[in-house]
């Protein structure tokens, strides 16, 4: 843990926020209410989809207590397709309205712990010693829950043997059966979620002091709860958040995240290790359907199974549908946890942006508006639109190239094309990610990326709590210039380069 982030710690020279800064007193900060409600609304969205989905899931196994499946009438194979995509993407929407309730619940349990460093943490990594929807179990069922749900979408429409030819015709339908383990699965997952996410709306409420995601309202609320200023450090960037307070030169780069924090260094490295398996996994698919199964023809399909295993169980097809949806679920693991841990890269990235348009000196700059509806700030952050389009795609080429099918008995079948493809996305999730790590921003305004602390030192004067403007506030009392905050824009001015600021 970082010191400089506890709030408990007192050094000398600091600002109580219940007094003032620079004899301002700080504004009351926004508790976010709407956002809350929109949680809630997003909350009971999830518990509708995962009763109706449990729900189907046990209908069909009643059904069919043999085989667990429902057929459907001959579907096209682009249907087939393109729903298990939509499904992904519906999915990919309940996931993260609940993971932003326990992503909330998660950093003020870490505040009241005195373990707060960054406004945004990773949620299924990071334990709470005081929250138990946050505890490491709850995490741990949390992480098992989010899996199941990618896994099951991309097994829900399983190709069933028998095909329907029509003659005459280039067109081949198929019939397909619905996986009713797979539904029941999708259920579970999305329910258990929902069960986290309500009890970290209804444990504890009074310990969110906030539910916006804004990092200057995260800031603002916890100078008024305990949070010190500590003066001398408006040129210092997050990297120097626990060295001395001392005068420095303004830089014209700032420091990345990936010298800020370690955490992002590992996810950078995760992320690249996700692409060398799917590449190799692919290579080793294209290998065994050559020389293994003897085939020398490229089939261009996605749809082509390469290479395939049975699943045999002495019992009835439902536990071969578990059983089979277990070892796709182990395999998607990596795919569904990657994605979640880009999710801490995308929401620094996304604080940073906020804070530097705070900066004055970038001539036409409009300041930043500290409040903002946080559902509203993620779908116009080009960082978020990014990361959301690439979940649902990447957990549909996942089942593209891995997937079952029911034949005399459950098979699991690669295709190298898809799985080629997969390797193609996670190379390009890969290249996002590391861009956002190694992003260094340019200009004097020292980079944040969302650390608490150093907000705190950074903004002397938060005005009326709406908007900010950063730059030249003139010259101490020791020679030295202070740069700092102010809520009129003609009270900063240009940074003055070669001088030493504190």
């Amino acid at each position: 843990m970082d010191s400089g982030s506890k709030h408990e710690i007192t050094t000398t020279s600091v600002w109580h926020a219940d007094d003032s800064l620079n004899g301002s007193p700080c504004p009351a900060y926004d508790k976010a209410n709407t956002t809350r409600q929109l949680c809630i609304l997003g909350i009971s969205i999830s518990w509708i989809v995962s009763i109706i989905c449990v729900g189907l899931g046990l209908h069909t196994l009643v059904r069919d207590p043999e085989g667990g499946e429902a057929f459907f009438p001959p579907m096209s194979k682009g249907a087939h397709v393109a729903i298990p995509l939509a499904l992904n993407v519906a999915v990919s929407f309940c996931t993260d309205c609940l993971g932003y309730v326990h992503s909330t619940s998660l950093r003020w349990a870490l505040w009241h712990e005195g373990r707060l460093a960054f406004t945004s943490n990773l949620r299924i990594f990071t334990s709470s010693k005081s929250s138990w929807p946050n505890r490491w179990h709850s995490n741990l069922l949390g992480a098992i829950s989010l899996i199941a749900c990618y896994t099951a979408t991309s097994q829900i429409l399983m190709p069933s043997s028998t095909a329907y030819f029509q003659y005459g015709s280039d067109h081949v339908t198929r019939r397909t059966s619905l996986n009713g383990v797979a539904v029941l699965a999708l259920g579970l997952g999305i329910l258990f979620q929902a069960i986290i996410s309500t009890a970290c709306l209804a444990s504890h409420p009074e310990r969110i002091l906030t539910w916006s995601s804004s990092p200057f309202t995260i800031t603002l609320a916890s100078l008024q709860n305990g949070l010190q200023h500590r003066d001398g450090r408006c040129m210092m960037s997050a990297e120097s958040a626990n060295g001395p307070t001392i005068a420095v030169e303004a830089k014209t780069r700032q420091p990345s995240s990936y010298r800020t924090d370690r955490s992002v260094r590992y996810i950078v490295s995760i992320l690249w290790v996700l692409f060398a398996l799917c590449l190799l996994w692919a290579v080793v698919v294209l290998v065994v359907n050559k020389h293994v199964y003897g085939r020398d023809d490229f089939s261009p399909s996605l749809f082509a199974g390469d290479v395939w295993f049975g699943v045999t169980q002495s019992g009835s097809l439902v536990s071969e549908h578990a059983i089979t949806l277990f070892l796709i679920g182990a395999w998607q693991a990596l795919v569904t946890l990657s994605t979640h841990v880009v999710e801490l890269l995308v929401n620094r990235s996304r604080d940073e942006g906020l804070w530097r348009k705070v900066a004055s000196n970038t001539g036409s700059s409009p300041g930043t508006n500290i409040r903002y509806n946080s559902f509203v700030a993620a779908l116009s952050s080009w960082q978020t639109l990014t990361l959301f389009t690439f979940k649902p795609i990447i957990h549909w080429v996942f089942g593209l190239g891995l997937y079952q099918e029911e034949t005399a008995l459950i098979l699991v079948e690669m295709s190298y094309l898809a799985l080629f493809l997969l390797s193609v996305v996670t190379f390009f999730l890969a290249v996002f990610g590391t861009s956002l790590a190694l992003q260094r921003p340019k200009g004097n305004l020292p980079s944040s990326w969302g650390h608490v602390q150093t907000l705190a030192d950074l903004v002397d004067d938060w005005a009326d709590g709406t908007r900010l403007y950063w730059g030249d506030k003139g010259i101490n009392n020791d020679g030295t210039r202070h740069a700092g905050t102010s809520g009129m824009k003609e009270s900063v001015g240009e940074i003055q380069a070669g001088c030493c600021y504190s």
